[in-house]
């Protein structure tokens, strides 16, 4: 247990961190991630140790690289395997994992299909409909995600 301590406290000092940044509390972060406030509050004061799915909600939310949780947690990581392992890349072994498990998609899910779909909406998003669509939506989308990260401002 001695030896999980130091590592779980880098990722508490590193949460810590982005969510003073960020000027997000525990709770709004409980929220966005649909993880217990009082789990998040054991993972950042180091009496509990983050699992995979912790770390990567906790990228989504934050913006941050899910290597650098997973390094702060102390899991190791191949540098070889991280440079080729890109978010997408995750984002589509999650979904796929999902999918597999619930049986409700019995296709393969891979980057070329997802690469597809996203120029299919590229280019509904120039149609009028489309435009529409992202202007109606948007608000509610800033609520959802409780108007945080990078680029909110410049989409405003």
């Amino acid at each position: 247990m001695s030896d999980d301590k130091p590592k779980t406290s880098k990722l508490g000092l590193l949460l810590k961190e982005l969510l003073k940044e960020r000027s997000l509390s525990m709770r709004k972060l409980s929220e966005l991630t649909n993880i217990d406030t009082a789990t998040i509050s054991r993972i950042i004061n180091g009496k509990r140790r983050a699992n995979p799915e912790h770390l990567q909600k906790f990228a989504d939310c934050l913006d941050i690289p899910i290597a650098d949780l997973f390094v702060a947690a102390g899991y190791s990581i191949d540098q070889r395997q991280e440079q080729q392992y890109s978010d997408i890349h995750s984002s589509i072994d999650s979904i796929q994992s999902f999918l597999e498990s619930s049986e409700l998609y019995n296709k393969t899910f891979t980057i070329e299909s997802v690469e597809q779909q996203l120029t299919k909406y590229q280019l509904y998003s120039y149609t009028e409909e489309g435009k529409e669509t992202i202007l109606n939506g948007f608000e509610k989308k800033l609520m959802k995600v409780g108007s945080i990260g990078p680029f909110i401002s410049q989409f405003k």
